[in-house]
C-alpha cells in the first residue's frame, strides 16, 4: 500500500524533485496554488539549492516558458515545484 508520506521523484531533464504525495497534492489542486507552492518549496530548500539557474532557464523552456518570464530564478523554482508536484500527483491518478 503506498502512503501519501512515501517519497515520490519528477523527473526533468537534469533535474529530480523528491517530494511525498502530500506535499505534491499540497501544491497541485484546482484554483490559486501559489501560497501552497511557496510552502512545499520552503520544505525542499535542500533540493532547491542545489539547482542552477541555467539548467532550470532550459528545462522551463522545454516545457514552453518564453526566456521573457524566466528571469528570476525564485519564481523558476516555484514553477518546478508546481510541475513536480503535478506530475507526481497525475502519475498517482493514473495508478490508483
Amino acid at each position: 500500500m503506498i502512503m501519501e508520506n512515501d517519497t515520490r521523484e519528477a523527473y526533468f531533464d537534469g533535474i529530480v524533485l523528491s517530494m511525498t504525495l502530500k506535499q505534491a497534492k499540497t501544491a497541485s489542486h484546482p484554483g490559486q496554488c501559489d501560497e501552497d507552492v511557496a510552502f512545499v518549496a520552503a520544505q525542499l530548500d535542500d533540493q532547491l539549492d542545489q539547482i542552477g539557474p541555467a539548467l532550470l532557464r532550459d528545462v522551463l523552456k522545454e516545457w514552453g516558458y518564453e526566456k521573457e518570464v524566466l528571469v528570476d530564478h525564485e519564481d523558476n523554482l516555484l514553477t518546478l515545484v508546481w510541475l513536480a508536484a503535478g506530475q507526481i500527483v497525475d502519475e498517482e491518478g493514473q495508478s490508483s
